[in-house]
């Protein structure tokens, strides 16, 4: 291969990776913001109410990212 040809591929294969790494980053950070339980809770406590046709009261939903890396943990209280 060309040495050009070369330089160009690794320059593309690292601007990607730091591009994907970034976003990944900027997403949990972002969910970690907006994904609080006081802005949580009442949204399912709406849809879990509007979904089994009863009426559901949670007293804290909480969606943990760091905690459980690298699954999705989400905790319940007062069910």
């Amino acid at each position: 291969m060309n040495k050009l040809l070369k330089k160009l591929i690794k320059i593309f294969s690292i601007s990607l990776a730091s591009i994907i790494v970034l976003t990944v980053v900027i997403l949990i950070l972002v969910g970690n913001f907006i994904l609080t339980p006081e802005k949580l809770t009442p949204t399912i406590n709406s849809v879990a109410n509007d979904y089994l046709k009863t009426k559901l009261n949670f007293g804290s939903v909480d969606v943990s990212i760091f905690n459980s890396f690298p699954y999705l943990g989400v905790t319940l209280e007062d069910g």
